[in-house]
């Protein structure tokens, strides 16, 4: 059996609000972060709304405020 199903998929905005506390990062906190190549809340039918999000390039990554990647 398929493991995703449409009907109880996330938009983009709803996956977001779910895993942020409320507040943005301040200078002096630590976090975990992505940097990507692209807008991750633009939205179009479900279809495309995947296939942009899979062709999304990450141009960086933070955890616990230390560079762990960059892209070239």
């Amino acid at each position: 059996r398929p493991g995703w199903h449409p009907a109880e998929s996330l938009t983009p905005r709803e996956a977001l609000a779910a895993s942020v506390d409320g507040r943005r990062l301040r200078v002096g906190d630590r976090g975990d972060l992505v940097v990507l190549g692209a807008d991750p809340l633009w939205e179009g039918d479900p279809a495309a709304t995947h296939a942009h999000l899979l062709a999304m390039p990450v141009r960086a990554t933070v955890c616990a405020g230390r560079i762990t990647h960059r892209a070239g």
